[in-house]
C-alpha cells in the first residue's frame, strides 16, 4: 500500500501533539512509579490510537498465593489476586487485604486518568479519522520536529 506523507507547522496540530506527548510522559512516569512501588517493572505500549499502561511485570514473577499468574495476553503483567485461592490460608488474609488496599490506594494515586493517553484530539487536529486508521492498513507515524509535526500514513489527508 502506498505511503502518504505530510507535514505541517499550523500550531493546532503542534498544540494537539505537545498535549498527547506530556500526557504520555506523565502516564509513563506514574506507571513506572506504581511499577517501581511494587518491585516491578512497567509494561506499556503504544499503537495507532494512543499510548497504554499496561500493567506491572515481575522478575521472577511473584507468588501465586497473593498474585495472579502472569498473563501472557498482557506481556506477563500480574495483578493482586481478587479473591484468595481456596482453601484459604489464614495468615494470608491480612496481607491480601493490605495488597488490594495499596494497589487501589497507588492505582487512583498515580492514575488518575486511567491508563491509556488517546490520540484522537491529534489526529482531529491533523484531520484524520481515528477509524480510517484501522482500514487503511500499513505504518503510521507521527512525531514533531524542530516546530513541525510530520506524519506517515496510507490514508489521504486533507491538506494541512
Amino acid at each position: 500500500m502506498t505511503q502518504h506523507y505530510y507535514k505541517t507547522s499550523a500550531p493546532e496540530v503542534i498544540a494537539a501533539n505537545q498535549s498527547y506527548e506530556t500526557e504520555k510522559q506523565a502516564l509513563s512516569q506514574a506507571g513506572e512509579k506504581l511499577a517501581s512501588h511494587f518491585g516491578g517493572h512497567a509494561y506499556q505500549g503504544k499503537n495507532q490510537d494512543g499510548f497504554i499502561f499496561v500493567g506491572v511485570r515481575f522478575t521472577p514473577p511473584k507468588s501465586s498465593d497473593l498474585w495472579t499468574a502472569p498473563n501472557d495476553d498482557r506481556g506477563g503483567t500480574q495483578t493482586p489476586r481478587a479473591k484468595l485461592k481456596s482453601p484459604i490460608k489464614p495468615e494470608l488474609k491480612e496481607p491480601h487485604k493490605a495488597l488490594k488496599a495499596d494497589w487501589e490506594l497507588q492505582h487512583a494515586t498515580l492514575l488518575p486518568n486511567g491508563s491509556r493517553v488517546d490520540k484522537h484530539s491529534l489526529h482531529a487536529a491533523i484531520g484524520l479519522n481515528t477509524t480510517e486508521l484501522y482500514f487503511c492498513s500499513g505504518s503510521y507515524l507521527v512525531f514533531e520536529h524542530d516546530g513541525t509535526v510530520y506524519a506517515t500514513t496510507p490514508c489521504k489527508l486533507p491538506s494541512t
